[in-house]
């Protein structure tokens, strides 16, 4: 059985399934159908390529952010490490300096002493100071102050020959007898001396490899080539050592 509608559509409800269409007038009315345009459903289509490639580039540029993330926190991590050790040096060096400053304040301290001894010849026994401030030519000085040795073997250098570090060099015997008559004739004391024409270089070979033994003094000191017979003659029989854990130091001949 078939019904109509107003609109010229018809449903057929003879079987048990309804079917559903238009009458021949509706057909001719509709004409013939080429295409349908859809400009939004194209316009969506474009904007959504478009989001897609704006989500891979934007997709792309984070990965490359990531990375460069990734190495600039390397980066970091390793300045931080530099800046520690930097740091490290720097309190090193802070505390080094701070120890150079001390030892040249006390260098300083014992060199301006020193000089003011060596100008007025002060420190030396009342002889020495006179025949040094007599005016004698020939005179070349106190052994103690033309040789030159470590800080370190001071109280070695004392301990082997305390008796002889303030003898007086001089040219010769003939100014060394001026000298004692200078000292004589004025009742100024006595002094020792040391003239270069009659001394005799009295040096000992040493070359035991013994433990605690540095070897002979004369090593251990120097001085201007024309002392160096004085040197081996005053320390050419003694022995350096090394100082104990007590603190002392054995006998050196």
């Amino acid at each position: 059985m078939l019904k109509y509608t107003p609109e010229h559509e018809w449903l057929d409800t003879s079987d048990a399934e309804v079917a559903v269409g238009i009458t021949a007038h509706a057909t001719e009315q509709l004409g013939d159908i080429v295409y349908i345009e859809l400009p939004e459903l194209e316009e969506a289509n474009k904007k959504l390529v478009a989001n897609n490639e704006e989500r891979d580039l934007v997709s792309s540029q984070l990965e490359t952010r990531k990375e460069e993330l990734t190495k600039t926190e390397e980066r970091n991590e390793f300045l931080i490490n530099q800046l520690s050790e930097i740091s490290k040096t720097i309190n090193k060096l802070s505390q080094d300096m701070r120890e150079f400053e001390y030892q040249e304040k006390t260098f300083s301290g014992k060199l301006e002493a020193l000089v003011r001894m060596e100008e007025n010849n002060e420190g030396f026994f009342k002889g020495v100071k006179e025949v040094l401030n007599s005016g004698i030519n020939g005179i070349d000085g106190v052994l103690i102050s033309l040789i030159r040795f470590d800080e370190k073997f001071e109280k070695a250098i004392e301990a082997a020959i305390p008796g002889n570090l303030q003898d007086i060099i001089v040219e010769d015997k003939e100014v060394a007898k001026k000298c004692i008559a200078f000292l004589t004739e004025r009742k100024l004391g006595r002094a020792s001396f040391l003239a270069l024409d009659t001394i005799k270089p009295n040096r000992r070979e040493f070359k035991a490899n013994v433990n605690g033994v540095l070897g002979l003094a004369a090593d251990l000191i120097t001085a201007d080539s024309k002392y160096q017979k004085v040197i081996d003659f005053i320390f050419g029989k003694r022995r350096s050592y090394r100082r104990c854990s007590c603190g002392c130091l054995p006998s050196a001949n």
